[in-house]
């Protein structure tokens, strides 16, 4: 299953602390084994569990073979042997994961439309300080993010935003309230918290020093209307 978070920030407010108390709260999507990477505008967070290839050379933050990118990971792409023939990666791993990254270095933000499965996927470009996030087709895997003009902070599960981020940050949102009552649940994107959202089915965030801006990369209406 594994659990993903981290953050890209524009004041210094979060550090591996907040990290830490992220993997805590989702400890039990992934207990094989816990993966950092931080420095002073981004935070990444994996918690593994181990299916596939379950060597520690599987684990995560995975590092791209040219060393720019960086990847947090939750899913599976059925696909990824297929891929990584047809497009001649060579994996030091049999990993999707080492797939995944790799393709993404091909391909760009358009490697999602090759893949095969469930998934939210982080990418970190260092060199260009950009962080991408991704969630599949029909929304299979979760993923919710906190924006302010402060942060950007995402995960896998609400109760690890629940835990990093300062309690003042977590202010209930009125209309989600109501919107429960009456409906028996909280529509996307909204949650039960102001400023958190969950990220749409087909969706990516792209996100650096001028903002977060989303893309629709997948759509089933324009599957349909086809």
């Amino acid at each position: 299953m594994c659990g993903i978070g981290g953050y890209f920030q524009y004041k210094s407010i979060f550090n591996r602390n907040h990290l830490h108390s992220m993997s805590d709260a989702m400890i039990h999507r992934g207990p094989d084994f816990t993966g950092y990477f931080h420095d002073e505008k981004v935070g990444l967070v994996h918690n593994r569990l181990s299916i596939i290839d379950l060597s520690s050379r599987a684990n995560q933050p995975l590092t791209s073979n040219d060393g720019r990118y960086l990847m947090v990971y939750n899913g599976e792409v059925y696909n990824f042997k297929e891929l990584a023939g047809q497009f001649r990666i060579e994996t030091k791993t049999t990993s999707d994961s080492e797939v995944v990254l790799e393709l993404f270095l091909k391909r760009g933000v358009e490697f999602a439309n090759l893949l095969n499965g469930m998934f939210v996927i982080a990418i970190y470009d260092k060199e260009e300080e950009r962080l991408f996030l991704f969630r599949d087709r029909v929304g299979i895997k979760p993923v919710f993010y906190y924006l302010t003009d402060d942060a950007f902070v995402f995960a896998s599960e609400l109760k690890a935003l629940q835990a990093a981020l300062p309690s003042d940050w977590l202010q209930i949102e009125p209309t989600s309230i109501s919107q429960y009552l009456h409906l028996g649940f909280i529509s996307a994107p909204q949650t039960i918290y102001k400023n958190i959202y969950k990220l749409s089915p087909g969706e990516m965030a792209i996100v650096d020093k001028n903002g977060m801006s989303k893309i629709k990369w997948w759509s089933a209406e324009e599957k349909i209307h086809k």
